[in-house]
């Protein structure tokens, strides 16, 4: 099951958060255009993980993680300006 941690204070959202039905899950990142960001996860809300880096060439992109793990996953989106 996927589960989201937003970041209070930034322009970034993860929204519309989706279980697929081979394990993974699909949400929208809900930005400003032309802003570095980085997607991460994390099994414990310690340790996280960057899963892949962008740049945003649209306010609304579509975040689609393919993993098989069966554990709950949290995860974040973190700017770099």
């Amino acid at each position: 099951m996927a589960q989201f941690v937003f970041n209070v204070g930034t322009s970034l959202q993860l929204i519309a958060p989706e279980a697929l039905s081979a394990g993974g899950f699909r949400c929208w990142l809900k930005g400003r255009v032309g802003h570095s960001v980085t997607l991460q996860s994390s099994p414990d809300l310690v340790h996280w993980n960057d899963r892949t880096n962008m740049i945003l060439n649209a306010d609304l992109v579509m975040i689609v993680d393919e993993a098989r793990e069966q554990k709950p996953r949290f995860y974040r989106a973190k700017s770099e300006q």
